[in-house]
């Protein structure tokens, strides 16, 4: 199974990608767009630059179904505009949808490495860093066109990276983490025993059910990672779909 990622743009490809393939073999499992773009008066709608909104509402079944991770920056609004920004993104997806947005992230505080930017010409960012830290790799223009908040850029990737995290696990685990799928084995009664030699044999057991995608408390416990990871005004405010 395959999990598509995409920030900005990317994540509009993955949409796209994702489409694409859901007709004639399901093979993405699921999407994880972070403060994805679709369509601004840079990039208008045209033959080549088809809306992934649009794929969302319309496209096909297979698409439709696709579980969706949405990670938005609250201070992203000057590069991620209203009506192309996570919202839309939100709106149009017809599953299972979980979307977070970070109050504190600037748009290309997403991206980067390392320490994650600051003042210091090491780059490390410490716990007083505000709006001076900047995105390891964005350019001086990104900056200057796309504000940062007062998240640092370490603190907006590694929530960004935690919701990931977890929107994978519960695609992939049934929507219930580790540890419960160990005591799910453990509380399972023992199969019953092997016919004795020479008789009949055993009918197959019954298919278990499958645990509901994914499990509400499970994307609580994420949420609750991520605003200990951003802390203060920082936060994370959350909303879902599809999701019981």
């Amino acid at each position: 199974s395959t999990i598509l990622l995409g920030h900005w743009r990317g994540a509009k490809v993955s949409v796209l990608a994702a489409a694409r393939e859901a007709a004639p073999s399901p093979r993405i499992a699921a999407l994880a767009l972070l403060d994805p773009v679709n369509v601004t008066r840079y990039a208008p709608q045209s033959p080549r630059f088809p809306s992934a909104t649009a794929a969302l509402v319309a496209g096909p079944a297979g698409l439709a179904a696709l579980p969706v991770c949405i990670v938005g920056g609250g201070w992203a609004h000057d590069c991620a505009p209203e009506g192309a920004n996570y919202d839309t993104y939100y709106a149009a997806c017809r599953g299972p949808t979980w979307m977070t947005v970070l109050p504190g992230a600037g748009h290309f505080q997403f991206v980067g490495g390392g320490g994650g930017g600051g003042a210091g010409g090491d780059g490390a960012a410490s716990p007083s860093s505000s709006a001076s830290s900047s995105s390891d790799s964005a350019t001086f223009l990104q900056r200057a066109l796309c504000a940062e908040g007062p998240a640092t850029g370490e603190a907006v990737r590694a929530a960004s990276a935690g919701a990931v995290t977890a929107w994978s696990l519960a695609v992939l685990g049934g929507g219930v983490g580790v540890k419960a799928l160990q005591e799910e084995e453990e509380a399972a009664p023992p199969p019953p025993p092997l016919p004795a030699k020479g008789g009949k044999r055993r009918p197959p057991a019954p298919p278990q059910a499958a645990a509901a995608f994914p499990t509400a408390a499970w994307l609580d416990a994420a949420e609750a990672d991520m605003r200990t990871v951003l802390g203060g005004e920082a936060g994370v405010v959350a909303v879902r779909k599809g999701v019981v």
